[in-house]
């Protein structure tokens, strides 16, 4: 067991898979997480500004329709529902008092809400707009200002003209649900991990194979060093996978060479010593 957990430790072929292997893992995680997360993002971003125009719309026909000083329109109360409905979220109209005016909840009529969010937007006006996500309760709350713009009648406060001369009535806040996105992020997730196993599995058996691959050259220097041990072959090595594979195929030729001429030279001065003594070698 213990030659064992030392091979682990000191094999440079396992060094190698582990390396590939963990290299494959994290990248593989980290880009999971990145594309999900970028994708939630824009998903929310998305929404945001969808919902930022329909709330401009309706907040000019909050002031063509006058609903402000007379909140019985029946036109503007099935807008109200319908865009309540459509992102199954809850709108309330605020006046610049501060008073709800509608609840489509219907839970705050008639009373007064202190809100940053409001308070910032009755001040700024366009430039008050506001959108705060709750990613633990999963909704978006944004503010927008209902503008009535000074001599112009259509309710056009999006020109430079119409800004100039704004006169904020009240506000809207709206809370929108994400639900939506966080159904599409669990099915998105759970189709990423069934990838992520597959692509942990392929980056195992390409962390196999290439440590597998990457040190055959020094099998093969190993291969004819026991063979040049054995007395089975005398020729030079020559492993030229890699530089770091030459330079030891190098070194180790010149040791040989070396001890082949020291060899070589103990033979002569034996044989020589042989032939004056005049006896034979055996």
């Amino acid at each position: 067991m213990k030659r064992f957990w030392s091979f682990l430790v000191k094999s440079l072929r396992v060094r190698f898979f582990l390396i590939l292997f963990i290299t494959g893992l994290f990248s593989c995680m980290i880009m999971q997480s990145a594309i999900l997360t970028n994708y939630k993002d824009r998903a929310i971003e998305v929404k945001k500004n969808e919902v930022q125009t329909q709330l401009r719309i309706l907040a000019n026909h909050l002031i063509t329709y006058n609903y402000m000083q007379d909140p019985s329109s029946a036109i503007v109360q099935a807008e109200l529902t319908l865009l309540a409905n459509l992102y199954d979220g809850r709108v309330l109209i605020i006046g610049d008092d501060l008073q709800v005016i509608t609840d489509t909840y219907g839970k705050r009529e008639g009373k007064t809400i202190i809100s940053e969010e409001v308070v910032n937007c009755l001040r700024k006006g366009s430039d008050g707009v506001a959108t705060v996500y709750d990613n633990k309760n999963g909704y978006l709350e944004i503010t927008t200002p209902i503008i009535e713009t000074a001599g112009i009648g259509d309710g056009d406060y999006l020109s430079s003209e119409a800004q100039s001369k704004e006169v904020v009535k009240g506000v809207m806040l709206t809370s929108v649900s994400t639900a939506n996105i966080e159904k599409t992020m669990e099915i998105l997730n759970n189709k990423a991990l069934v990838i992520e196993v597959i692509v942990i599995m392929l980056i195992l058996v390409f962390s196999l194979v290439a440590s597998k691959a990457l040190l055959k050259p020094f099998d093969r220097i190993t291969s004819k060093l026991n063979e040049m041990k054995a007395g089975f072959t005398d020729e030079p090595l020559s492993v030229p996978d890699y530089i770091e594979t030459e330079h030891i195929v190098d070194a180790f030729n010149q040791l040989q060479g070396r001890m082949k001429v020291l060899d070589d030279s103990r033979q002569e001065f034996v044989s020589n010593v042989s032939h004056e003594l005049k006896t034979p070698i055996t």
